[in-house]
């Protein structure tokens, strides 16, 4: 059994979290909200980022009195034409002013990250996480002691807010891992812009670890990459930019050194530095073989590779705004960065791109234009290094030409020669800014009373190379959803059908193409008998065919129940059983989840999963949360009878 004990010991918190994550209902992060972020995402390294960086918007909300609309940029699932709808917020002092400003969609989902008022000055959260598994060093990889470390897994964590200064440090080491501090970071950062003289002000500065992003992520992309999910609008609109505060155990994607931003009148220049060691392979010889982006230190070759090799980046951003008011803007941007690493490159083969050589330059020009409902961005970007230099395009369109109606659509153009391993866009592959060109058309409408209708359709080709030819490999993606919510009706309910064809090679030699495809039929119904008592189920199929073999199906039929019977204490009940005849054709779920975890999983073969969350607030201080979690199943790939099970224990002490 796996026992996971998250401890936090102390934790001087704003009183803001407690509700909006201990006693919201309908619009609490860790359920439906996780799911919209995590639908189509592939890559565990993204995933496991998205925690991370929403995590300091449910400490310290948005202030909606707040002039600071930068902060607007971070929330999740926020489209650049709902952000302009917030800025009109500044006067709404209830719930029932956001409500009526905001659709039901919008309020739901944004509301964990707004706050009506003003956040105090001064805050301090310190957090420690302890996790153990008391069966895992039977597993093969302790009893060979290729795991040279514990099964202990700890996680500390300390954030300060003053009214000039807000910091971060932070250490964890995973399970298997010998060394305390395997992985150390933290920040200083400038809390608010500073001004130096009537026109030029400090508006960001950053010391530590820093993480920066512009235009549409082609060439610098900040913390996640934006992907497909059940909705067919919001992920478009989803692109922090600017240089941002770092605070992850996550090893990818991040710089340390030092970041400022400056702005005079309508011109903003951000400038950053880092230099860092990273993980990495070397030869015989020196050379760098592959970059590794786990972060993993448990066995002799992981830690051999571990900062085995330094990363220089360096580069800077200008943008101008042209129009910059509440009901327009139009900014113009440049971007450059010069990386750099000390060893050379030599293999293509495990690297996340196809990068050879020890330096890379990449530019780009952007843009975005939002004029009331129409929201037009875009970025042409240009990469030079050793292996290739080529150009890649993308533009996105969010609009909304009626009342009820919303459009969003993509065009991305990414040769195969065009490398940017700091970058990533929307697309197939989210976080791989390479080899894809593809548009995405998607739709959204509530002409009916209660009733939204969404969906889109995406193409896109990629090549593969082989000795004889040049492939080019299409996949086809199709989603439908429809959702009724009635404003102040406790039913609501999503029905939603998806298919996906990707063509794979399966031969080298004779240039042989097979389609892949998906299909996932998924009901979602949800009632709430109170505002202390509420009722959802998860209903799916999934079928997943490929040429010459049976098809591969699953199902699963599941419940969640969450109840309030005393202001203090939440309890809360999911369980599902499921039948999948192969991994491909597993089926992704939610459950609740303890607060910062995201409690999101798959499951495959056939068994049950069930799980048990209550939490607690006492004296208003002392927050005490419990979750066993446990699937027990038969699995095809073992072809043996399995049980997982998840104990998770969390205190926090707010003053």
């Amino acid at each position: 059994m796996r026992v996971v004990l998250q401890l936090p010991i102390l934790v001087f918190a704003c009183g803001v979290l407690g509700r909006t994550i201990t006693d919201s209902t309908r619009s609490a992060p860790a359920d439906a909200f996780y799911f919209v972020l995590y639908d189509d995402l592939t890559d565990p390294e993204t995933v496991d980022l998205i925690p991370e960086t929403i995590s300091d918007l449910l400490v310290r909300p948005y202030d909606l009195s707040n002039p600071d609309d930068r902060i607007l940029q971070l929330i999740p699932t926020l489209t650049e034409l709902e952000s302009m709808k917030i800025r009109l917020m500044r006067n709404a002092k209830t719930e029932d002013d956001l409500r009526r400003i905001l659709s039901e969609d919008l309020y739901n989902r944004t509301r964990p990250f707004l706050s009506l008022t003003p956040q105090p000055s001064h805050a301090l959260e310190l957090r420690s996480r302890l996790s153990a598994d008391p069966d895992v060093e039977t597993d093969e990889e302790y009893v060979e002691e290729k795991y040279h470390g514990s099964s202990l897994k700890s996680s500390n964590l300390a954030r300060l807010y003053t009214e000039y200064i807000h910091g971060g440090v932070i250490q964890s080491k995973d399970a298997g891992e010998p060394l305390f501090l395997d992985h150390a970071g933290g920040f200083c950062a400038l809390a608010q812009p500073i001004g130096l003289s009537s026109s030029l002000s400090l508006e960001r500065a950053v010391v530590g670890d820093f993480s920066v992003g512009y235009g549409e992520g082609l060439v610098l992309l900040r913390s996640y990459a934006r992907s497909k999910s059940s909705d067919a609008i919001t992920p478009l609109g989803v692109n922090p930019i600017g240089i941002g505060n770092y605070l992850s155990t996550s090893a990818y994607r991040f710089y340390r050194g030092a970041a400022t931003s400056l702005r005079l009148d309508n011109l903003t220049l951000d400038v950053f530095y880092s230099n860092r060691f990273i993980d990495a392979t070397l030869s015989d010889t020196g050379s760098i073989t592959s970059l590794s982006y786990t972060g993993y230190h448990r066995t002799a070759s992981e830690q051999e590779r571990r900062q085995s090799t330094k990363q220089t980046v360096s580069g800077g951003n200008i943008l101008y705004a042209v129009i910059d008011n509440e009901s327009a803007t139009l900014n113009l941007s440049a971007t450059g960065y010069y990386l750099r690493y000390d060893r050379s490159v030599l293999s293509t083969d495990s690297l996340k791109t196809r990068f050879v050589g020890s330096d890379l330059t990449a530019g780009s020009l952007s843009w975005l234009a939002l004029f009331g409902n129409y929201s037009f961005r875009g970025e042409f970007a240009r990469s030079i290094s050793d292996a290739s230099r080529d150009n890649a395009f993308t533009a996105t369109l969010l609009a909304k030409p009626f009342t009820k109606w919303e459009v969003a659509a993509n065009f991305r153009l990414l040769p195969e020669g065009f490398l940017s391993p700091l970058g990533g866009v929307f697309g197939d592959n989210a976080s791989d800014v390479q080899n894809e060109t593809g548009g995405y058309l998607g739709l959204r409408t509530s002409s009916i009373e209660a009733l939204t209708l969404e969906g889109y359709a995406d193409i896109s080709s990629r090549i593969q190379q082989t000795p004889t030819n040049e492939n080019a490999l299409a996949t086809k993606d199709f989603r439908l959803r429809a959702t009724w919510e009635a404003s102040g009706s406790p039913f609501r309910v999503s029905l939603e059908s998806s298919y996906r064809v990707r063509e794979v090679l399966t031969a080298v030699r004779s240039d042989t193409i097979e389609p892949h495809g998906k299909l996932n039929i998924r009901l979602r119904p949800a009632y709430d008998f109170s505002d202390r008592l509420q009722a959802s189920m998860h209903a799916e199929f999934v079928r997943y065919a490929e040429p010459d073999i049976a098809a591969a199906t699953g199902y699963l039929i599941g419940a969640v129940v969450k109840y309030r019977p005393v202001d203090p204490l939440r309890v809360a009940v999911s369980s599902s059983i499921y039948s999948t005849d192969s991994y491909d054709s597993r089926i992704y779920i939610t459950e609740p989840e303890v607060p910062g975890a995201g409690g999101f999983t798959f499951l495959y073969g056939d068994g049950v999963r069930y799980s048990f969350l209550l939490s607690a607030v006492l004296f208003e201080k002392l927050h005490l949360h419990a979750k066993f979690s446990e699937s027990r199943f038969f699995s095809p790939s073992t072809n043996a009878d399995e049980v997982n099970s998840f104990l998770t224990l969390q205190a926090e002490l707010r003053l």
